[in-house]
């Protein structure tokens, strides 16, 4: 989100290219303590930079059981969405969600055998984890920043480059470009068009 704002304290501007890979860093995971594991002892934290924002477990606790369904729904596509926010919901109220193996173990219970998830061999809590990690870290919400920086930053020619990983973060990268290779974004177009926009891509 602060690409523009590092790369010009930098002295690297104009850029002939940026790259995005909005995958995770293996170093973060392979940490126990940042509970982004499925077996992990830890505590779910989930958070990439552990000084800023709340924990996935303060996100949790603070969560009713609609916005957790919500957040799972949009985040990470969870089909039973609802379902696994109410177990989560309840374990909090029983005290049981004290470590990341716990969080999945709940999510699992509640998913079932013979779901999607088991079919496609994923385990069970994968979009759940998944839903949380973006969430805590605000990853859409600093997708579309980190877009807008990169395109101010490059020189005319210049290459942007974007490896996605999900449907949500494709979304984002592609009606940003195709709103930035259009002259005018006012929707309806208007016959003349008022507001101004230029494409740049």
């Amino acid at each position: 989100s602060r690409l523009f704002e590092v790369a010009s304290d930098a002295g690297f501007v104009p850029l002939d290219g940026v790259l995005f890979d909005l995958g995770l860093s293996s170093y973060q995971l392979a940490d126990p303590r940042r509970g982004f594991s499925f077996t992990s002892a830890a505590a779910p934290d989930m958070r990439f930079d552990e000084e800023a924002g709340p924990s996935a477990l303060e996100l949790i606790e603070r969560s009713s059981e609609r916005e957790l369904a919500a957040m799972l729904a949009t985040f990470g596509e969870e089909r039973r969405a609802g379902r696994v926010a109410k177990a989560i919901v309840a374990a909090r109220a029983e005290g049981r969600l004290m470590s990341a193996a716990d969080l999945a173990g709940v999510v699992a219970r509640a998913v079932g055998p013979g779901s999607r998830a088991d079919r496609s061999r994923i385990h069970p809590a994968t979009r759940t984890f998944q839903a949380l990690r973006i969430a805590v870290n605000r990853e859409l919400e600093v997708l579309g920043a980190g877009l807008a920086g990169a395109l101010a930053v490059l020189r005319p020619g210049g290459r942007l480059a974007v490896i996605s990983y999900h449907s949500g973060e494709d979304r984002i990268v592609k009606r940003f470009l195709a709103r930035e290779s259009r002259d005018c974004v006012e929707e309806p177009k208007p016959p003349i068009c008022t507001c101004g926009h230029v494409a740049q891509v």
